[in-house]
């Protein structure tokens, strides 16, 4: 089971969050601006449910908001505060829907069901290498392998986007979660101001035989498989953000 890198071109918008008590207070401009005008860095947690939490501030007011990405990275609901004191004063939401159809992701942000941004972007996968076996063990009689698959080349474009869109984006792009790890590499980006994030994956998938079984001596797929997805700055990938791995199943 290959999984493809997508070259994404984007440009959207983002949002953050903090803690302390919450009064509400209407704001009908439009929520991405005021991440657009922010100044200086953010800061970026995750908390163990995966919310992104973002703190920055723009035009000398802090501000705070919170992101939750669904399970298939189709959905993210970014809240926003503005931080007094350490109050925070809820200002509003959006909601980002990032729907993939073949080769084009099409990205859509609505505020109070009105609809505030949207951008096409064009995947295209680069599978760069053959695969190869790695890593074989044995358990008693049964004996385990990651196989090799191969890797892939991929690249994002970011432009105006939102710690939580910038996650699934990536994360869809990658074929996984939106975990914890991609909310930092987020926050690099947007902190480094990265335009253009540059990233190389590895795939493995985890595979068993048993002596004396029907399958015997052939390989079968034993349920895991194993994503490690080194983020960089530059195109050679010579500068590296950081490397995320993970095992499904």
């Amino acid at each position: 089971m290959k999984k493809l890198i997508f070259t994404l071109f984007i440009c959207l918008s983002i949002t953050l969050s903090m803690s302390g008590s919450i009064h509400a207070q209407s704001e009908s401009d439009n929520l991405l601006n005021i991440w657009n005008n922010k100044d200086g860095k953010v800061d970026v947690k995750i908390n163990y449910n995966n919310e992104i939490v973002t703190l920055f501030e723009s035009n000398n007011q802090k501000y705070e908001t919170k992101e939750k990405v669904s399970k298939d990275n189709s959905i993210v609901i970014t809240q926003y505060y503005k931080v007094n004191d350490n109050e925070l004063i809820a200002l509003g939401s959006t909601k980002t829907y990032l729907n993939q159809q073949g080769n084009r992701l099409n990205i859509v942000v609505y505020q109070n069901n009105e609809k505030i941004a949207q951008v096409d972007l064009q995947n295209n996968q680069v599978p760069l290498e053959n695969s190869n076996n790695l890593f074989m063990k044995s358990t008693g009689k049964t004996e385990y392998k990651w196989f090799y698959q191969g890797s892939y080349n991929g690249s994002n474009k970011i432009l105006k986007f939102t710690i939580g869109a910038i996650t699934a984006a990536l994360a869809g792009s990658i074929g996984g979660a939106a975990g914890g790890a991609l909310g930092y590499v987020a926050g690099e980006i947007i902190n480094e101001h990265i335009k253009v994030v540059y990233w190389h994956q590895k795939t493995w998938v985890y595979l068993m035989r048993t002596p004396g079984s029907a399958s015997y001596p052939n390989w079968i797929q034993a349920g895991k498989y194993k994503y490690q997805t080194s983020y960089y700055r530059d195109a050679a990938h010579t500068s590296l953000i950081r490397t995320v791995t993970r095992i499904d199943g």
